[in-house]
């Protein structure tokens, strides 16, 4: 009994063997398509480490309650340092192997009682903590290996 080979329209590429009827362009479509689909979904499961979110308490107690990194960064709009060490911070959050930290902007001039429960005499302070332990303080930092290492001390 002799086996019959199957003929493809171009027998000479190597895919058309393993996926018989799908032509050239058809076929790059879908595996662009395949690729595409692929990449979101690895995107969509690795969020960045590094996350700036405007100031929330409800969540900023969910996350010291279940242990999280997390920080405040009280920031004022007209002031320069400020505005330096959120843009640094914005860098440093879409950098591969940022910390893992939840950081949230605090509007100084808006959160008063909060300043004075937290002891903040002055606008570009960060305060980093591990749940509800704080770990690390810094007012007017704007050297990114300095952001970083600060952030890193919620580990």
């Amino acid at each position: 009994m002799s086996a019959t080979p199957i003929r493809l329209k171009r027998p000479n590429h190597p895919v058309h063997a393993f996926l018989p009827g799908i032509g050239g362009r058809r076929l790059a479509r879908r595996l662009s398509l395949t690729a595409a689909m692929c990449l979101g979904l690895l995107m969509a499961t690795s969020a960045p480490a590094l996350t700036l979110r405007p100031w929330d308490p409800g969540e900023f107690a969910r996350a010291q309650a279940a242990g999280q990194p997390s920080a405040l960064l009280f920031h004022a709009t007209w002031c320069p340092i400020c505005v330096v060490q959120r843009q640094h911070l914005e860098a440093l959050a879409a950098e591969p192997g940022a910390p893992d930290v939840l950081l949230f902007v605090v509007d100084h001039d808006r959160e008063p009682a909060l300043r004075q429960r937290l002891k903040i005499r002055g606008q570009s302070t960060l305060l980093v903590f591990r749940g509800s332990e704080e770990r690390a303080w810094a007012t007017g930092v704007t050297d990114p290996a300095r952001l970083r290492s600060l952030l890193q001390a919620a580990r």
